[in-house]
């Protein structure tokens, strides 16, 4: 097998990494018990991986016990463009009012565990973000949990294409969930 960029193969299964990206003709030539000869040819057309992988910036979490507000600020080194992933969690009847600061918030999905419930939202930070601080109200004291994750990289248009949560709240340890995704796509746990 000749892969057009000089790398040659005779094994059964053959791959080449292409030093650069283009258009490169494959040739494969078979050969019988007989000495005859079959010949193909295709071109292929090798591209440049992604410049912006998948990275994460950075995350931001409320202060731990009971208050009438938990709030958490946009971590130092999110930038216009990254994707934030908030989640807060509560007792499912308390009714924090949120969020607020970080406007245009898109919420993804919400899950109850027994008395526990964590909503998830998700955002394409913007300049005025940076810095801001998201918070959550409540006229009495109590327990609630909020976290900010921010990576880069993220495709802005749908940075979350499937969300799965697994719930363990009698538990001390934690299982997360078998996830299939497809090629090239990443999981966040």
């Amino acid at each position: 097998m000749d892969f057009g960029d000089h790398a040659r193969g005779s094994a059964p299964t053959r791959r080449t990494i292409y030093a650069a990206a283009g258009h490169y003709t494959v040739t494969l030539t078979v050969t019988d018990s007989s000495d005859a000869t079959g010949v193909v040819s295709h071109q292929v057309t090798a591209s440049t991986p992604a410049t912006n992988p998948i990275h994460f910036v950075g995350a931001s979490h409320s202060n731990d016990g009971a208050a009438k507000f938990k709030e958490a600020t946009a971590p130092s080194g999110a930038a216009a463009g990254n994707a934030v992933l908030e989640y807060f969690t509560q007792a499912s009847t308390d009714g924090w009012i949120g969020p607020t600061s970080i406007s245009g918030l898109s919420r993804v999905d919400g899950y109850t565990y027994g008395p526990l419930e964590t909503i998830e939202w998700q955002r394409t930070l913007t300049a005025s973000d940076l810095g801001a601080t998201v918070r959550f109200n409540l006229p009495m004291n109590s327990k609630g949990a909020l976290t900010l994750g921010v990576y880069s990289g993220v495709d802005t248009s749908n940075p979350i294409d499937v969300d799965v949560a697994a719930g363990n709240i009698n538990s001390t340890s934690h299982t997360t969930p078998t996830v299939t995704s497809p090629a090239r796509d990443w999981v966040v746990s």
